[in-house]
């Protein structure tokens, strides 16, 4: 099985880094304080654009995940 890996770009570069730290790092609105994942240029809920990166605890629980073998496009599988 091959695997796939994502190429960073200028809005994930910080987690993919971060990852070969064995960390797992979150944007963090500074005006607000919620924390997201997707990252994006603004915070959903006060459209701030002041944040920072946070790693998170390490501690929770998983409730599901995807691994995608396939990619689907509007047009059909590949």
């Amino acid at each position: 099985m091959n695997t796939f890996l994502p190429t960073p770009t200028a809005d994930t570069k910080f987690f993919w880094e971060a990852t070969q730290n064995k960390e797992l790092k979150f944007q963090k609105c500074r005006n607000c304080g919620h924390v997201r994942w997707p990252a994006s240029i603004a915070c959903p809920e006060c459209h701030s654009f002041d944040f920072e990166y946070v790693i998170s605890k390490g501690i929770g629980k998983i409730y599901s995940f995807v691994v995608y073998n396939k990619t689907v496009l509007m047009y059909g599988v590949f």
